[in-house]
């Protein structure tokens, strides 16, 4: 009220100029929000593993990560070779990977060869079908690096015949293009 006790007319919240960036800025709010749950759901509906590796420092890295089966073993795609886990794995090659309920612990090898890259991107493909296809619109799989875990034998556990051979098999279950890599587990 004013000074005669009339009531004051109420400031506007919004300057009339501004409604329609306000509007743009609600939209687009929107908009990311769709596309964030979308992605979201594309990259943890099912078919997600979590692998543990160790940093430099000691400490432990868990990611998600999309698997497809070969075997005993398992393929995996590190996005690009900067990808955290990956590093880790260059450094360590023993990794844990938890699916389905269970914890297995394996010995990680890269194999950057181009035949491996399009192998393991077919069967990413074809096991996440769309999913994969919304995932390769953001983030793109040019430069990603198959990986292939070959299990340890658990603790105690007879070693077996095939020990010595920790790739045996390795490609012959999909990955026809995948051969063994020229060189040993990726530590350094």
């Amino acid at each position: 009220m004013d000074e005669r006790g009339r009531a004051l007319p109420r400031p506007r919240s919004v300057p009339r100029a501004y409604r329609p960036l306000r509007k743009f800025l609600v939209l687009g709010a929107g908009i990311s929000l769709i596309l964030g749950m979308t992605t979201l759901w594309a990259l943890e509906r099912s078919g997600v593993a979590l692998v543990r590796t160790t940093g430099i420092d000691g400490s432990v890295r868990e990611t998600h990560v999309w698997y497809v089966e070969d075997g005993e073993g398992i393929w995996l795609e590190a996005n690009n070779p900067r990808t955290p886990w990956y590093l880790n794995v260059k450094r360590d090659a023993s990794v844990d990977l938890w699916r389905e309920g269970e914890t297995r612990s394996y010995t990680a090898t890269a194999d950057t060869s181009q035949s491996a890259h399009d192998a393991v991107r077919e069967r990413m493909a074809a096991k996440y079908g769309i999913r994969d296809t919304w995932v390769q619109l953001f983030a793109g799989y040019t430069d990603s690096v198959a990986v292939y875990l070959t299990p340890r034998p658990e603790a105690g556990a007879s070693l077996g015949e095939n020990a010595t051979d920790t790739h045996t098999g390795y490609g012959a279950a999909g990955c026809p293009g995948a051969s063994a890599p020229a060189t040993t587990p990726l530590s350094t």
